[in-house]
């Protein structure tokens, strides 16, 4: 299994860029029929391996929220899967000192990613903005080809069009790696009401037109394609119709931005 994810690795992805995973592991171990645990520490091996002393393996480590005011980003488990949460726990491995924009990240330049302090959680100085000057590649393991959280920056780079989110500053204090600091985020989150129906699959056949890679792994899929081939593909889509990955658009029609 690992030769084959190996050899695809080689032919979709550049070695030293960052690579922002997406992974839901279940599907894989079940086709390897091995235990989910050892199928993913086998998968970050290779990845980093694979990016070499110049890239950077990154992960979502997404987690739910303040508690009173107060989060441990030390202690705080990953709620975006077993892979992340594995991933997140390695020996070298640091963790972003954002509560609602958290990744945890391998490689080189581990130290300047882990201290970003964006205003905005998806915006300028951000960490998806950084995997994007990397020249970053995004990479889908066993999930949908249109499940990366990278897709979000698209929707806030089409902020003055979107109509069913808005900006909203959350503060608190958060203990990361052994000290405390108070930090404030901005997030551009959905309204409540009408709630919002998001259906980034829309989006699969343009991306795949514009260069998303499809494989597959023991009929688990993988998918794969660069940050600025899905930035030109994604953003002019919502700028024509920013309500393009909206099920109940009807709900919408007629509004304005809110940011």
């Amino acid at each position: 299994m690992i030769k084959e994810f190996e050899a695809l690795l080689e032919k979709r992805v550049p070695r030293g860029r960052p690579v922002l995973v997406a992974c839901a592991i279940w599907p894989l171990a079940r086709a390897l029929r091995q235990p989910p645990d050892h199928v993913a520490e086998r998968l970050i091996d290779a990845l980093i391996a694979h990016v070499g002393p110049d890239g950077h393996v990154v992960m979502p480590t997404l987690v739910r929220g303040y508690r009173e005011g107060f989060c441990d980003l030390d202690a705080e488990s990953a709620t975006t899967g077993m892979m992340t949460e594995i991933f997140r726990r390695r020996p070298g491995v640091r963790r972003s000192r954002c509560v609602f924009s958290s990744y945890a990240i391998a490689g080189r330049g581990s130290a300047e990613f882990a201290l970003l302090r964006p205003k905005e959680v998806w915006g300028e100085g951000s960490h998806l903005e950084w995997v994007e000057k990397g020249d970053g590649y995004c990479l889908m393991i066993g999930t949908h080809p249109t499940h990366s959280i990278y897709l979000h920056r698209m929707e806030l780079l089409a902020a003055d069009v979107i109509p069913y989110r808005y900006r909203k500053t959350i503060a608190g204090r958060v203990k990361h790696e052994g000290e405390l600091h108070d930090i404030s985020e901005t997030l551009f989150v959905r309204v409540l009401e009408p709630e919002v129906q998001q259906d980034f699959t829309r989006l699969l056949p343009a991306l795949v037109e514009n260069g998303m890679h499809l494989d597959k792994l023991h009929d688990t899929p993988i998918a794969t394609m660069s940050t600025a081939a899905m930035r030109q593909t994604v953003v002019p889509i919502l700028r024509r119709d920013p309500l393009a990955v909206i099920a109940n658009r009807q709900d919408f029609e007629g509004m304005k931005a809110r940011s």
